[in-house]
């Protein structure tokens, strides 16, 4: 992620790294089911925040770099990716097995399968979005080459309002003969359509698109503007509420994390959340390192660890499913910090060194 190098950016990146702590954790009660698969329905923007906020800190450096250098700052962005997912897809290997199995239906089908689910899926729990970023990186760069923030923006809309067909409004579409045959081809080659670069590729234009449109001083705005974007911010809020409702009663797929009211939400909330002062006022350089190092920590490794806890619990608690959800959450977490801690203490020795690439 590129440093700040104003009182203005600064302000932009502490907000930024507050808000990505606070994503993860909204992510973390999710996974581990702590609301009984009904989260409140403002945590299903975690994870297209994440997305806008990682293109965003991409873009907003990239952007003003010529053609040769913005093709190599693509090229450190998907090496730092690529060492992320490298690391944790190796430390997490034995449980990734565990749980994919891949080696049941024979080696060659196994080793399809992992490189299906290394490119446009998961391996490790959670893994995709890691992948998925790269890819709708690589593809909104490519687009970016001949067409403005705004037609790259359109261009890859349809592909987020089909997850939105394929899952939350797929009571709509049940019926369509065609049109479910071609997405069971889709998923009979890629292996999923939602948690793959399809779901990435708007969230990341998004991220392009508002890094052109930053101003060197956030924090400087009128606070008329201010109040005029926590108001709309609010309709939008209301909105996604009663598409929720919408969604019930249609009778959508499993996922129910794709909503339409998601896309006006997420371009309101970002840059009112970025723009925030008070952050910058309570954090320093080193404690919003600290707080963007433990995130990807909380992120990366928190899926797998709430497979075990789960399971473990359940085994131990056949009948606590009430209370073990919450109890899962903590232990998760103080695994990922336990985690993070010991990779921050052993890294700084030369034979541990690799354990940067955690983060």
């Amino acid at each position: 992620m590129p440093r700040a190098t104003d009182a203005g950016e600064a302000k932009t990146y502490a907000s930024l790294d507050w808000l990505k702590l606070i994503l993860s954790l909204a992510i973390v009660c999710i996974h581990a089911d702590l609301w009984q698969g009904e989260p409140p329905v403002i945590l299903w923007c975690a994870v297209p925040l994440f997305f806008v906020m990682s293109s965003y800190f991409f873009w907003s450096r990239a952007g003003q770099l010529d053609g040769k250098e913005r093709r190599a700052a693509l090229g450190k962005f998907l090496l730092r990716s690529g060492r992320l997912y490298l690391f944790w897809f190796i430390l997490l290997l034995p449980l990734t097995l565990a749980i994919r199995d891949y080696l049941s239906a024979g080696v060659g089908t196994g080793v399809w399968h992992l490189i299906r689910d290394l490119l446009f899926g998961s391996t490790f729990r959670s893994s995709w979005f890691l992948s998925a970023l790269c890819l709708g990186m690589v593809i909104v760069y490519l687009l970016s080459v001949r067409l403005p923030a705004w037609a790259v923006l359109l261009l890859t809309l349809p592909a987020y309002l089909l997850c939105c067909l394929f899952h939350n409004y797929y009571g709509l579409i049940a019926d369509c003969g065609w049109l479910i045959r071609l997405y069971q081809g889709y998923l009979s080659i890629f292996g999923t359509f939602a948690n793959s670069f399809p779901e990435a590729l708007f969230w990341v234009a998004l991220g392009r698109w508002l890094a052109g449109r930053a101003k060197k001083a956030p924090g400087s705005r009128p606070v008329g503007r201010l109040v005029v974007r926590l108001i709309l911010t609010g309709l939008c809020v209301g909105l996604l509420v009663g598409e929720k409702y919408l969604v019930d009663s249609i009778g959508g797929a499993a996922a129910r994390n794709f909503y339409v009211s998601l896309v006006p939400l997420c371009a309101l909330s970002f840059p009112l959340l970025r723009d925030m002062p008070w952050p910058a006022c309570m954090s320093g350089p080193r404690l919003t390192g600290t707080l963007r190092r433990l995130s990807t920590v909380i992120f990366c490794l928190h899926a797998s660890v709430i497979t075990v806890v789960d399971a473990l619990l359940r085994r131990l608690f056949p009948a606590g499913e009430d209370w073990h959800r919450a109890v899962t959450v903590l232990i998760t977490l103080a695994v990922c910090l336990a985690a993070y801690g010991v990779f921050t203490l052993l890294e700084r020795h030369r034979p541990f060194r690799f354990l940067k690439y955690a983060h």
